[in-house]
């Protein structure tokens, strides 16, 4: 349903101006759209080098972080609960193939292991080890700092 129905409002200037309020929504709107867009640019940037730091980059922490954020971030585990392939790659906008390889890649230094899913054993639930658990708070510490510089950069 329009919310504001050009046709039942009379003509002239009063559908003039409702048209005119109206574009100015949508100009409004996509004026947040470029500057979310730029901002997440300038985020991703410093998240990758951050990233780098720990040789892993930016998609596998983000995985990582992704694990440990559908827990209770006040338990020090992290481990509350797992994720399947499916779902960690629709949340990330990865396809699964991408997905796959950074899994891989996470397995084998021991980040995160996987479980067959006992519903449907050709699922693969994903959670983060200790050692991944570990890594992330690093990770994350080490952005406050980030978080905080881009702060300043938009406050300038």
């Amino acid at each position: 349903m329009d919310r504001y129905p050009v046709s039942k409002i009379g003509t002239g200037t009063q559908r003039s101006n409702l048209v005119d309020g109206r574009a100015a929504h949508v100009s409004h709107w996509l004026h947040q759209s470029i500057e979310l867009t730029r901002a997440a640019h300038q985020f991703r940037s410093q998240l990758k080098r951050h990233t780098e730091r720990y040789g892993l980059g930016d998609r596998p922490f983000l995985v990582l972080w992704m694990l440990s954020s559908t827990s209770d971030e006040s338990r020090t585990d992290c481990n509350a609960q797992e994720l399947n392939q499916v779902t960690l790659a629709t949340a990330l906008g990865m396809s699964p193939a991408q997905l796959s390889a950074v899994l891989e890649q996470l397995r084998r230094r021991q980040l995160v292991e996987s479980r067959r899913s006992t519903a449907d054993r050709r699922r693969q639930h994903w959670q983060l080890t200790p050692a991944g658990s570990s890594l992330r708070r690093a990770i994350l510490n080490d952005l406050t700092g980030v978080v905080s510089d881009l702060r300043h950069k938009e406050a300038a």
